[in-house]
C-alpha cells in the first residue's frame, strides 16, 4: 500500500517581495522506510496582490482534494502573523492543520 501526504508552505511578500506557495507531496511505499518528496505545485502572486485576495485564493485551493486534508505552514515573520489570523478566522474550509512558522529555523507554533 502507498501512503501519500501533502504539505503546503506560504511565504508572504510585501511591496517589493512576491508572495509564494509551494505544495510538496510526501510519498512512501509500504516496502520502503524512507519518504520521497516531490514538488507538485509552485505559485507566485503578482507584486501588490492584497492579503485578503491571497486568503480568498487559498480558500479555493484548499476546498478540494488533495489539499483539503493537507498541512499548511505560513511564514509568520514580518507581515505573516496578521495573515495567519486572517486564515484561521476566514470562515471557509481550510486544511486540518494550519501552523505558523515564526522562526526561520523552522520552529512552529499554533
Amino acid at each position: 500500500m502507498n501512503d501519500t501526504a501533502y504539505f503546503t508552505g506560504l511565504d508572504l511578500g510585501q511591496s517589493q517581495d512576491y508572495s509564494a506557495l509551494v505544495v510538496v507531496e510526501q510519498f512512501s511505499r509500504a516496502s520502503q522506510r524512507e519518504h520521497e518528496y516531490r514538488v507538485r505545485h509552485l505559485h507566485r502572486w503578482t507584486l501588490g496582490t492584497s492579503y485578503p485576495t491571497i486568503v480568498a485564493e487559498l480558500g479555493v485551493m484548499f476546498s478540494s482534494h488533495p489539499l483539503r486534508d493537507s498541512t499548511l505552514v505560513i511564514d509568520a515573520t514580518g507581515v505573516g502573523r496578521p495573515v495567519v489570523d486572517m486564515v484561521t478566522s476566514a470562515g471557509f474550509f481550510f486544511p486540518r492543520h494550519c501552523e505558523a512558522a515564526d522562526h526561520h529555523c523552522g520552529t512552529c507554533t499554533r
